[in-house]
C-alpha cells in the first residue's frame, strides 16, 4: 500500500503562491552589501551613438569590477 502525501495539491499551490508573494518583501529588508553610494558611476553609451527611435525592450548588464565580488559572497 502506498503512503499518501499529507500535502494536497491545493495546499501546495496556495503555499507556493504565498511564499512567492512574500519574497520581494523579505529581500527588501535583507542585508545588502552593495549600496548605490558604494558603486562608482560607469559611463554607458549606445554602440552606434544614438538610442533607437522606439523602445523595443533592451536588456543589458554591467559587470562588477574585477575583485569586488568574492567566491564566498552570496546574493
Amino acid at each position: 500500500m502506498e503512503k499518501q502525501n499529507p500535502l494536497s495539491r491545493r495546499a501546495f499551490v496556495k503555499n507556493s503562491l504565498v511564499l512567492s508573494a512574500g519574497l520581494p518583501v523579505v529581500s527588501a529588508f535583507g542585508a545588502n552589501a552593495f549600496t548605490a553610494s558604494a558603486v562608482p558611476a560607469v559611463p554607458l553609451h549606445w554602440l552606434d551613438g544614438t538610442a533607437p527611435a522606439t523602445g523595443a525592450g533592451v536588456t543589458w548588464g554591467v559587470p562588477w569590477p574585477r575583485g569586488v565580488i568574492k567566491k564566498t559572497n552570496s546574493f
